[in-house]
């Protein structure tokens, strides 16, 4: 089966932080999308709203505004009528103008005329200078201070009084008074009359041009504001379907102008045009600086929520991560791990650490009942076991204990199985540590191999080397068991074995069936194992090798055996070259 490959992707953190990544800029785009449209729109109709409101208050102010006159015509009648000031009392006349023009800075010049025709008044020219006005002489007479004496004119026949502006030299007191109002932004108001020419306005830009005859008040299509001047354009265009009260919307360059006009009517008569103009743009300056205002606090939060997001997703996939690290380690056979501190809060992570414990703890027994290598082996293929194997040149080593079966026969079979686990485990420790596997015990007998199923290069030195030291392992336990007294269960009181070792080709792999099956070496050369081990009884010997065996050890291993000779092993017609690690002594009839 084909070994299966992981497809490269995204980790666990990575998906973590686009999750959270998009859900964060999900909601930001949202908030921003439903912010930005309702604050559009009550930035519009409070817009409209404080457009109403300002023009209520223009009006009541203005109109407040242009009854000073009424106001003073009235005081200055009464002063008459009650003869508090004789009506040719000029001086006093001169000084209470003076007064009054002083008091309303908007009032250009008073003046009180006669039923013949003549009249006097008084102009400000500045804060407190004034010009002496008369139908006599020069039309302007030589300005005088409060201070100074008015001169010996004589006015008689005082008709009535009235009160004048010279809207061209005087227009700057209206548009003062409009700019003293608090306007959105650019917004800007201005009045106009009924041909809709300025009579004031908000701008900074002169209302009047000069012709030849004098100065001449601008039509608001004319106006030196360009703003303002697009609206009397629009204006001039809707005469005919102009509906006072009505909002309208202007385009200007690259925004909306809203411009709400209203109709004023003085008590004198007067009939203007209230034209209040708000550019869209002033009106959303709130909205788009609580825009970006929310973006640059979306940015930061979601800079926020990124670090939050990376140390959740690090508290999240940190023990994950270090459990994949432990599940590798358990590939190579490493069964030390311990799952259950994984660190994390998270449930099904402590789930997942528990099972991996309890699968570790079943991959302890069964690399127990496999050899090890072998199980290293498949955890690191990835693959399904299969039937079948491959060639493979191989040391056999084959061993079991001398009078096995009379130690049986004089142990409790409790004590005979702790004999033999002591001692498998001896003999296992020098097989591992010589590169070998082994592949079975039966009854007291160990079956090993050097070579399979991982190549060992130099096996048959390997192979000799361990069957030596397990040799001088068996002594070890027979000095312990003889310090313990368990020697003296048995009659023979030390125990020996007996090895066989031989080199040959073999296959090594899988057999059985499907449901059960075992790693195991099918050739001639375990059954060549197997007799030199028996043939030890005949030389009363521990270590028997074959000739194929002794050609390819080192030199210094080489030197510690003795030939014995051709012998016929039991079950082959072919005849075997034996070496013994000790000194050939002839053949024994008895076990």
């Amino acid at each position: 089966m084909q070994q299966p490959t992981s497809k490269p992707g995204l980790s666990l953190r990575g998906h973590l932080y686009i999750l959270l990544a998009v859900l964060i800029v999900t909601t930001l785009i949202s908030f921003s999308a439903v912010f930005v449209f309702f604050s559009g729109k009550g930035a519009q109709n409070l817009g409209w709203q404080l457009q109403e409101q300002t023009m209520q208050q223009t009006q009541r102010q203005l109109r407040n505004y242009l009854q000073s006159a009424t106001r003073i015509n009235q005081f200055n009648q009464n002063l008459l009528e009650t003869g508090l000031i004789a009506a040719d009392d000029y001086r006093a006349w001169a000084l209470q103008f003076a007064r009054q023009v002083r008091l309303f800075e908007h009032i250009s010049y008073i003046t009180k005329a006669a039923p013949d025709g003549s009249w006097f008044g008084l102009q400000s020219t500045d804060e407190l200078r004034f010009q002496r006005l008369s139908s006599t002489g020069n039309y302007y007479d030589t300005p005088f201070s409060m201070n100074e004496p008015l001169g010996n004119e004589h006015l008689q026949g005082v008709e009535n009084l009235a009160l004048q502006r010279d809207w061209l030299k005087k227009f700057t007191a209206i548009s003062n008074f409009l700019r003293s109002f608090r306007l959105t932004g650019s917004g800007a108001l201005m009045v106009l009359d009924q041909q809709q020419r300025l009579v004031a306005s908000s701008a900074f830009q002169s209302p009047y041009k000069k012709t030849a005859s004098g100065k001449q008040r601008l039509q608001a299509s004319e106006y030196g504001n360009a703003m303002l001047a697009a609206v009397g354009r629009f204006l001039t265009q809707q005469t005919a379907e102009l509906r006072l009260g009505q909002h309208y919307e202007v385009a200007w360059q690259n925004d909306v102008l809203q411009v709400l006009v209203e109709p004023f009517r003085s008590a004198t008569g007067l009939e203007w045009l209230l034209v209040y103009t708000v550019p869209r743009e002033d009106l959303l300056a709130g909205v788009n600086e609580g825009r970006n205002w929310a973006l640059l606090v979306g940015l930061l939060m979601t800079l926020l929520a990124s670090l939050l997001a990376g140390l959740m997703a690090r508290r999240w996939t940190d023990p994950i991560s270090r459990l994949a690290t432990k599940v590798g380690a358990v590939r190579w056979l490493n069964l030390h791990q311990d799952f259950t501190e994984s660190g994390s809060q998270v449930r099904e992570v402590q789930q997942l650490g528990t099972a991996l414990q309890h699968m570790q703890a079943g991959l302890q027994s069964f690399a127990r009942y496999v050899p090890r290598d072998l199980v290293r082996q498949i955890l690191s293929q990835g693959e399904v076991a299969q039937l079948g194997g491959e060639r493979r040149l191989v040391s056999v080593l084959f061993a079991d204990i001398q009078g096995y079966s009379a130690l049986a026969e004089q142990l409790d079979p409790e004590q005979t199985i702790q004999i033999l686990n002591q001692y498998f485990q001896a003999m296992q420790e020098v097989v591992v540590m010589y590169g070998g596997t082994i592949l079975e015990h039966l009854g007291d007998s160990v079956l090993a191999v050097f070579g399979a199923p991982n190549i060992l290069q130099n096996h048959a030195t390997n192979s000799v080397r361990c069957a030596i030291d397990m040799c001088d392992a068996l002594e070890a336990l027979n000095q312990r068991w003889e310090e313990d007294g368990i020697a003296t269960l048995w009659e023979s009181g030390r125990l020996r074995m007996r090895i066989g070792v031989h080199r040959g080709t073999v296959v090594a792999g899988n057999i059985g069936g499907t449901e059960y099956m075992k790693y195991g070496l099918i050739g001639d050369a375990v059954n060549v194992a197997s007799r030199l081990e028996s043939l030890n009884k005949e030389y009363n010997s521990q270590l028997i090798i074959s000739r194929q065996v002794y050609e390819h050890l080192d030199q210094d291993v080489a030197e510690q055996f003795t030939l014995c000779g051709m012998v016929s092993l039991k079950g082959r017609t072919q005849q075997q070259v034996i070496y013994t690690l000790n000194t050939c002594q002839g053949k024994r009839s008895s076990d």
